[in-house]
């Protein structure tokens, strides 16, 4: 999930070849924003994974069944984020939501499909109405469906199947496959346990790849796409319970009241400082967003930022214009942060460097957001240099009346 090129050449390529081998001409994928999709709820990770898949398989984006109750900069900056990538990169179809947003179904919104697709986007490409959308129903919640982040807690007995196992055995090391968090504070920290992995979704190698890791043939290297945290309650939102669905136009609402504060994307700071609280007034992660062990140690050096432009009116071109994912300028580069590492251990290893940026108070925006990401391969007691892109998009803030704004 953090490897860009992992995402374009093996993932997106793959996809792209059997659909084309079976005679696919529309894809439903990839998806993204809250809930359905696995690959965590952070905009930008989320338009950065659409973005090169999208590249080698042109496909339609889905929703969730759920109301989005929000205002417009929540939107701009949040929800839209992926699609906006998803149009720049010239998606050639657009699926329509599941959800409705700000009451009104997504399939037959005036202001989403027109306004912000068509007019603010630039989107070219057709629009497909989402199968079983075209008119309103009930959402129902089943317990143990997909994993989703509704449901933080193990199923069924696993939690007490890991305290009685790690009860008896000094050495334990737990592995779990999650699509999404999961509470683990009632045995995480037990005397007996030596390790917790996560090997996310198995496949048919899964067997052979987890001992790999173990045995030290492997040195693990991925990050967490989510934020798990300590108590349930650390999450905004829990599952919807005793929901009336006597009516067939019910549907559930979720607002943003916290609009770009909101949990599930990051608990902030992270992953700078995990021990201070984060800026929704909740205590720090159990592990969060971006976390990730492995038996190598790295060390940073000389962050430098070089801009693209002598000020910020020269990044923003003169009189509003449109082009595909939205305000012409808006993907240019704007600041370039370079900086070095060196394997300080005996491993091999890749390593995941992250950027994150912190904006001024008067942004009104979260403490610390992902703005950028990289892999790369260093052997040990070697050095790397790397250089991450920050575009105009990446550093501006949407505002009603002028759109984004440095």
């Amino acid at each position: 999930m953090w490897d860009a090129g992992l995402m374009y050449d093996a993932r997106g390529a793959a996809m792209g070849a059997k659909f084309r081998w079976k005679g696919v001409n529309v894809v439903l994928g990839p998806r993204m924003n809250l809930a359905r999709n696995w690959e965590g709820a952070g905009w930008f990770l989320a338009g950065a994974h659409i973005v090169n898949n999208i590249l080698d398989i042109q496909c339609t984006t889905a929703g969730e069944a759920y109301s989005n109750n929000q205002d417009n900069r929540t939107f701009h900056e949040r929800q839209l984020w992926p699609l906006a990538e998803s149009v720049n990169a010239q998606a050639r179809s657009v699926m329509c939501a599941y959800n409705r947003m700000n009451r009104t179904e997504s399939c037959e919104n005036r202001h989403l499909l027109n306004m912000v697709l068509k007019e603010e986007l630039d989107s070219q490409g057709f629009i497909l109405s989402v199968t079983g959308r075209r008119s309103p129903r009930w959402v129902h919640h089943h317990r143990w469906e997909h994993g989703r982040p509704q449901q933080p807690d193990a199923a069924a007995r696993q939690d007490e199947l890991i305290i009685t196992t790690v009860a008896q055995c000094a050495n334990t090391i737990v592995v779990i496959h999650i699509v999404g968090p999961v509470l683990v504070d009632v045995w995480f920290d037990h005397p007996n346990g030596t390790m917790i992995l996560n090997a996310g979704i198995p496949g048919q190698e899964t067997g052979n790849s987890i001992l790999d890791v173990l045995r030290g043939g492997v040195n693990p290297s991925a990050r967490l796409p989510f934020t798990m945290a300590k108590e349930r309650s650390d999450y905004a939102r829990d599952v919807l319970y005793n929901v009336p669905n006597t009516s067939r136009a019910y549907s559930p609402g979720i607002n943003y009241p916290e609009k770009l504060g909101a949990s599930l994307p990051l608990f902030f700071p992270s992953p700078l400082n995990s021990t201070t609280s984060g800026s929704t007034g909740r205590t720090s992660p159990r592990y969060e967003f971006g976390y990730g062990l492995s038996y190598t140690i790295f060390a940073y050096s000389g962050l430098a930022l070089k801009p693209a432009f002598t000020s910020a009116a020269a990044a923003v071109p003169k009189g509003l214009a449109w082009q595909a994912g939205g305000e012409s300028g808006l993907y240019s580069n704007a600041l370039t942060a370079s900086f070095g590492m060196k394997n300080m251990s005996k491993y091999d290893e890749n390593e995941i460097a992250q950027l994150y940026l912190g904006f001024p108070k008067a942004a009104d925006k979260p403490s610390r957001v992902l703005r950028g990401f990289e892999r790369s391969f260093i052997e040990k007691g070697a050095s790397a240099q790397f250089s991450l892109g920050l575009r105009v998009e990446d550093i501006s803030t949407w505002h009603l009346t002028t759109t984004f704004t440095l």
